[in-house]
C-alpha cells in the first residue's frame, strides 16, 4: 500500500494512487497507439477524509441510484461497475 499523501489545503488524504486505464491488448496495435479502441472509461470521486460518515454514506447512496437509472436507460447495454478501495466497505 502506498503511503498516504495529505493535501492540506484540500482537507483531504489520498490513500491510494489515483486510478488509472491499463488495456490488454493481444495480437493488435500497441496500448499507447493512436488506433487502439478505448474500451473503459473510469471515474474517480474523492471524498475529504474530514467527511461525516452519514454524508458520505448519502452520497454513495446517490451514486448507485445513478449508476442503476443509466443501467435501465441503456436497458444494460452498458455495464456499468461500482467498485469501492476496501477501507470504505
Amino acid at each position: 500500500m502506498s503511503v498516504p499523501q495529505v493535501d492540506p489545503g484540500k482537507g483531504w488524504v489520498r490513500l491510494g494512487r489515483p486510478a488509472t486505464r491499463s488495456v490488454m491488448v493481444f495480437g493488435g496495435p500497441p496500448a499507447d497507439s493512436p488506433e487502439t479502441p478505448r474500451t473503459e472509461m473510469v471515474v474517480q470521486v474523492t471524498l475529504s477524509a474530514q467527511a461525516h460518515p452519514d454524508d458520505v454514506a448519502a452520497v454513495l447512496d446517490k451514486l448507485r441510484a445513478a449508476i442503476k437509472e443509466a443501467t435501465e436507460a441503456t436497458e444494460g447495454r452498458i455495464d456499468i461497475q461500482f467498485a469501492l478501495p476496501e477501507i470504505v466497505r
